[in-house]
């Protein structure tokens, strides 16, 4: 089964949009296995927070939920970085006619049994300037996106915003 984990953190402003950026570069000094974007420059996680505020300023919504953050666990039979690499590249182009996004694989550590990636999705659209919705249905579709192309059952939860992630930034 995978798991797709949805973070959202209103109360983080713009700071949790740069420390996510910062963070698919830069993973607890490990960096990712693939690292690739959509309409900024991924490179580098200041010129891609740049790029993603830009958009905010221009459609006047810089406030409020500066992103979503996708987390994608996938199964063991994800066994390669190949296939981690393949699958998060295509989970991430769901949003890529839309939204800007810097996209990373991550190996298996402690937070997670097996490979991984993260989606940093800026929340406003660059096509119309619309904010992303993600309730529950706009999430089951995606999901049923996400087991057309793992071929896996998938299921999403919403991550805790504790006190403890939004001081440190997480």
């Amino acid at each position: 089964m995978v798991i797709v984990k949805i973070k959202r953190d209103i109360s983080g402003e713009n700071r949790y949009l740069k420390n996510a950026v910062r963070y698919v570069h830069d993973k607890k000094g490990v960096p990712p296995i693939f690292l690739s974007g959509n309409g900024v420059d991924y490179t580098s996680a200041q010129k891609a927070f740049d790029q993603m505020y830009a958009v905010k300023q221009y459609f006047g919504k810089t406030s409020g939920n500066p992103l979503v953050h996708f987390m994608i666990c996938f199964d063991k039979s994800v066994t390669t970085a190949d296939i981690a690499t393949r699958l998060s590249w295509s989970a991430a182009a769901y949003f890529m006619h839309d939204y800007q996004y810097i996209v990373c694989t991550h190996f298996r550590d402690h937070d997670f049994n097996h490979y991984h990636c993260h989606i940093v999705l800026n929340s406003v659209s660059f096509k119309d300037g619309k904010m992303i919705h993600t309730g529950r249905a706009e999430l089951e579709d995606y999901c049923k996106y996400i087991s057309r192309i793992t071929e896996q059952t998938t299921k999403f939860e919403f991550c805790k915003n504790d006190e403890k992630s939004r001081r440190n930034g997480k």
